[in-house]
C-alpha cells in the first residue's frame, strides 16, 4: 500500500450505475453488481470507456450506501436497477491510496487508511469517497489486481 496526497480532478463521466445499499458484511459481493452492469452494457451494445469505480454516498452503522459505476461513451435506457447518469466532475485534495492485491482485502486497506489518517491529523471532507478499479478483474489474477481509493480531505 502506499498512501499520498494530491490535488486531483475528475472529468464529466456518461455511467450505467446501480444505486444500492447494502450491510457492512456484504460489501465483497459488489463483483455481482459490475457482473449485471457489464452484461447490460454488452447486451444493449454500449461503448465502455474503461471507467468501473464505486461511489461511496452514506454510511449508517450497519450500512453503506454506495453507486457501483460502469462508463459508457453514450448513455443507455434505465431499467428499474440500473441508472443512466452524468455523473459531474469534481475536483480537490484526495488522500490516495493505491492497491495492489485481491479486492476481498480491501477491508484491510480501509482499515490501514483509517489509521493512517489518524497519524497524519486528516479529516474526510463530506465529498464521496472513490473505489476506482484500474485492470480488469475478468482478465486480471487477484494478486495482480490494481485499485486506487480517492478520500476527498479538506
Amino acid at each position: 500500500m502506499n498512501f499520498v496526497i494530491e490535488e486531483r480532478s475528475f472529468p464529466a463521466l456518461k455511467v450505467m450505475c446501480i444505486p444500492v445499499t447494502v450491510p457492512h458484511a456484504q460489501m465483497r459481493q459488489t463483483r455481482l453488481f459490475f457482473m449485471k452492469l457489464g452484461l447490460y452494457v454488452f447486451t444493449k451494445r454500449g461503448k465502455p470507456t474503461g471507467d468501473v469505480f464505486i461511489r461511496y454516498v452514506g454510511e449508517t452503522p450497519e450500512t453503506i450506501d454506495m453507486e457501483i459505476c460502469f462508463g459508457v461513451e453514450a448513455l443507455l435506457p434505465e431499467t428499474k436497477e440500473i441508472k443512466a447518469r452524468t455523473i459531474d466532475p469534481f475536483y480537490g485534495k484526495f488522500a490516495i491510496c493505491y492497491y495492489k492485491g485481491p479486492r476481498e482485502d480491501l477491508i484491510d486497506v480501509y482499515v490501514a487508511m483509517g489509521k493512517w489518517f489518524s497519524e497524519q491529523n486528516l479529516q474526510r471532507s463530506g465529498g464521496p469517497l472513490i473505489e476506482y478499479l484500474v485492470n480488469d478483474p475478468r482478465k486480471t489474477p487477484k494478486t495482480e489486481l490494481l485499485t486506487e481509493l480517492y478520500w476527498p480531505i479538506n
